[in-house]
């Protein structure tokens, strides 16, 4: 069951990410940014999460792996002069899905395919965030503790 419950948590939130990285290629609705260096994140509005998902795929030259250590699940991105959310969560997808799942996004996706930064926000991305905390939180609670 330890390995059970992350396992179907990883594959929705792969799925989710599919699914709205196929509604920016096919419908222009852009729910995903991809950003060449993380601090373009701070510039963008509606901001969610950030994701970072390793170097690989078509722009490898384009992470900055010693701004998130590769063994993070999670980093945080202070936004200055921000009026609400001054504090960006950045989730480290190789850490967090696994290399497999990565793999699979990087394959379903032309946006993953092609770079290592991420921005995912608007609101019909806050459950598919929530899934990303929910994950985040219970690895660490149950794989960090023993």
């Amino acid at each position: 069951m330890a390995t059970w419950i992350p396992e179907l948590m990883r594959r929705r939130i792969v799925e989710d990410l599919i699914r709205l990285s196929n509604l920016y290629e096919v419908e222009d609705e852009v729910y995903l940014t991809r950003c060449s260096v993380m601090d373009d994140m701070k510039a963008l509005h509606h901001r969610g999460c950030g994701l970072f998902v390793g170097p690989g795929g078509l722009a490898a030259g384009d992470a900055e792996p010693a701004r998130i250590p590769p063994p993070s699940r999670m980093s945080v991105l202070r936004v200055e002069g921000s009026r609400l959310d001054r504090t960006l969560i950045i989730y480290n997808l190789d850490s967090l899905l696994g290399p497999a799942h990565v793999a699979e996004l990087r394959r379903s996706s032309l946006l993953f395919a092609g770079g290592s930064f991420f921005l995912l926000g608007q609101k019909r991305s806050i459950e598919l965030q929530g899934r990303l905390w929910k994950l985040a939180g219970y690895l660490a609670r149950n794989l960090d503790d023993g």
